[in-house]
């Protein structure tokens, strides 16, 4: 039932429209992401941000605003305000995938944004996927050359998450 329906998206406008159309009806699958993770993920990107610190982080032209994808694909959840970080002279907002689609189509411009996903906690010990990526304009025979991620490992230390080390690099 599911491939009708996308197909019939498909039929019945653009790949690009169905394509948004089809994440926006995934969007549903996500969880919402516990606050524990929430926490874990807003103190690990202001930890490696000011840290200057995170793969790929020279995508984002402007420091002084920084889209954070609200989606989590690997570990299926979402994130909400919570997991925003506070820096002074930053503003971060939640972008979904759909939406830097949109805007990349709009502006024909590529739309870079911090990425997380996978995060993991147990007990004391937590690791997640970091890095910064794009999203391209529709463009036939267009290639996405880049991006990169790494595993973070932290420690919690008196109730605050400290960077340890990158334990992997995996670069597209």
């Amino acid at each position: 039932m599911k491939a009708a329906a996308l197909l019939t998206i498909v039929m019945a406008g653009g790949a690009r429209r169905a394509a948004v159309r089809a994440e926006l009806r995934q969007e549903n699958s996500y969880r919402a992401a516990s606050p524990e993770i929430e926490d874990f993920v807003r103190q690990a990107i202001e930890d490696r941000f000011k840290a200057g610190d995170i793969p790929d982080l020279g995508l984002l032209d402007a420091r002084a605003h920084v889209p954070l994808l609200r989606e989590l694909p690997r570990a299926r959840l979402q994130l909400s305000h919570r997991a925003l970080p506070v820096i002074d002279g930053t503003t971060f907002e939640l972008m979904g995938l759909d939406e830097a689609r949109l805007r990349a189509d709009r502006t024909r411009a590529a739309v870079a944004y911090l990425t997380v996903d996978d995060p993991r906690i147990d007990g004391d010990t937590g690791s997640l996927r970091l890095g910064a990526d794009l999203t391209m304009p529709a463009k036939p025979g267009g290639v996405k050359t880049c991006c990169c991620v790494g595993r973070a490992e932290f420690r919690r230390a008196q109730s605050l998450w400290v960077f340890v080390k990158w334990s992997a690099m995996t670069c597209a």
